[in-house]
């Protein structure tokens, strides 16, 4: 009698124990997820309008890109260089979620020139995603707009082409998603 009222204690504790332990688990991976998404940088641009600088776009034609061309589309700005392993993890996860994130226009800018470019447009086969604009920072403008001193950068507009935050670095799909 005493030795399975023993064991019953024993599986109870044992059974606590463990779902406390799962729990626990549970989070701090949540926790550690938040903790893994990128933090916005402070950036001098942040609350103004998307600036109205050239960008070169198809086959070096400049083309001022209008303040309001993506208005009531919320937008992100991926500045890259089309030889950076992480720039490349950022634009393989934004084409492979694509449906995930067809609500979002996306500007990849570059300052490098056209055909390097164009190597990264055909790895990706980023001509035929309607939602997607890549251009070329021939003046360094939108570089020099954006403070860039690193890349990948990811620059995040509400739908009014102010600017919320920008983040330095590769930005996971979720927490993509969490910004609008």
């Amino acid at each position: 009698m005493l030795n399975s009222k023993v064991f019953i204690i024993v599986v109870i504790s044992f059974s606590i124990f463990f779902m406390l332990d799962v729990a626990t688990s549970e989070l701090i991976k949540k926790k550690s997820e938040v903790e893994n998404y990128n933090k916005p940088l402070p950036n001098k641009a942040k609350g103004k309008k998307f600036p109205s600088f050239p960008l070169l776009v198809k086959n070096d034609s400049a083309k001022v890109v209008p303040v309001d061309f993506a208005r009531g589309r919320n937008t992100v700005v991926l500045y890259f260089d089309p030889y950076c392993p992480t720039c490349k993890k950022e634009i393989q996860e934004i084409t492979a979620n694509i449906q995930k994130l067809k609500s979002i226009y996306f500007i990849f800018i570059s300052p490098y020139p056209s055909y390097q470019i164009s190597k990264t447009i055909n790895e990706f086969s980023l001509l035929r995603y309607e939602n997607i604009l890549v251009g070329r920072d021939n003046d360094h403008l939108y570089g020099d707009y954006y403070g860039v001193s690193s890349v990948p950068l990811l620059v995040v507009y509400d739908k009014n082409m102010i600017m919320k935050d920008s983040y330095l670095g590769l930005v996971k799909l979720e927490q993509l998603l969490s910004l609008y």
